[in-house]
């Protein structure tokens, strides 16, 4: 059986009783007048992301360009009845290969939210268009990024924002955690997962240096403590790598004998070796200059990249998690939008409310429109259930 993530299935079953538009819950002729849901993608399964296109299609609705959604919000352009926005987070490889195909094929539209500093350099790839010319076999497209763990290329995510389909803005410049406290938790390893939407290594970046050129085999060993998402309030620690020699060492030495396992006397051995003064801690006006930077060097990064000046305007919050901070930073370097997860403040968006607090729905509940064809909340449940069961990632 897989491996069931209990964090997962308690921010879910959290959010079921406190957090959900009435949509979801029974079937409904309509969305309330003035309800715009915004629906959350990160991995593309050709055939399930092609069934909600259609099903959007089918039902009469239309998906809102990121102008229109914003100018409805301040209330200067009037919503419409079956209205909804759909977000791409991560700009994963997914995106491209199918996701913005199928986009153009239906003719909707999306947000695609790039990580600037994570984003290569490269020509277009192939994608579904190849495949239905005939030009290669989907077998021969998935082997591209089988597990969807890279991102687009520059050249991939301007065809496409120049496209008018599709509109790239931030999911900021590095997508990482901090260190929250001094408590060893493990070290890095080389199993770990250093893709760019999750990379363990993220609390060592830094915005004067590109994560593409650290390689991961240089970063295993290294210590990793409790940690938390950047854009989040609290205590922030940065680790001076110089000071982990030692450390690194010792730990290279332990995981070559124990096969890559750490017991806690071994990890507490491994805390002693770091210097008291290894620790940085950082001040409250330090961290809110850090996140205004994060914001600006992806926005900047964006509009060269893209060539369009108003690129960069919204923020979409990596792991759905930020504080006061950010929303201070927001504020301050003039964001139009800034895109959370759900809330128990606010179920949907709606004309009038705060730019800076968007909701956002995950893409299962994208069938609990109304519409025909719709499924219930049992059936949406029953299907992640089984995923999971099925060691399928749900996002």
């Amino acid at each position: 059986m897989a491996k069931i993530n209990i964090g997962e299935l308690t921010h879910e079953a959290f959010s079921l009783f406190r957090c959900y538009p009435t949509f979801v819950y029974r079937s409904v002729d309509n969305l309330l007048p003035g309800d715009l849901p915004v629906f959350v993608f990160h991995t593309l399964e050709p055939d399930e992301f092609e069934g909600q296109l259609r099903y959007l299609k089918e039902n009469g609705y239309r998906t809102l360009s990121l102008d229109e959604f914003l100018a409805t919000l301040k209330g200067t352009r009037k919503a419409g009845p079956r209205e909804v926005l759909l977000t791409i987070d991560d700009a994963r490889t997914s995106a491209w290969l199918y996701g913005y195909p199928l986009l153009q094929k239906y003719e909707l539209n999306a947000v695609v939210f790039a990580i600037t500093g994570w984003t290569p350099e490269g020509v277009e790839r192939p994608n579904l268009e190849n495949v239905w010319r005939g030009e290669m076999a989907l077998d021969a497209l998935q082997q591209l990024d089988p597990d969807d763990r890279q991102v687009c290329s520059w050249a991939e995510l301007k065809c496409m924002h120049d496209s008018g389909r599709i509109t790239v803005d931030s999911h900021s410049h590095l997508h990482r955690k901090i260190f929250s406290d001094r408590t060893l938790r493990s070290v890095i390893r080389e199993s770990d997962d250093f893709s760019p939407s999750n990379a363990i290594q993220s609390p060592y970046l830094s915005l004067t240096e590109s994560p593409l050129g650290v390689r991961p085999e240089d970063l295993v060993g290294l210590p990793l403590f409790d940690v938390r998402a950047f854009f989040e309030d609290g205590p922030a620690y940065r680790l001076d790598r110089a000071a982990c020699g030692e450390f690194r060492d010792s730990a290279l030495s332990l995981l070559g004998k124990s096969n890559g396992a750490l017991d806690s006397s071994q990890l507490e051995t491994l805390r002693r070796s770091l210097p008291p003064d290894a620790f940085l801690q950082l001040g409250a006006a330090e961290l809110e200059a850090e996140i205004r930077d994060e914001i600006l060097l992806a926005r900047d990064s964006l509009r060269a990249r893209l060539d369009d000046p108003r690129a960069g305007r919204t923020l979409c919050i990596p792991f759905t998690l930020g504080g006061e901070a950010l929303l201070g930073a927001a504020d301050e370097v003039g964001l139009e939008a800034v895109f959370w997860g759900v809330s128990t403040e606010q179920r949907i968006n709606s004309p009038g409310h705060n730019p800076l607090r968007l909701v956002r729905l995950k893409n299962d509940f994208l069938f609990t429109l109304p519409g025909t064809g719709r499924k219930s909340l049992i059936d949406i449940y029953a299907t992640k259930l089984n995923r999971r069961l099925q060691g399928v990632r749900p996002y």
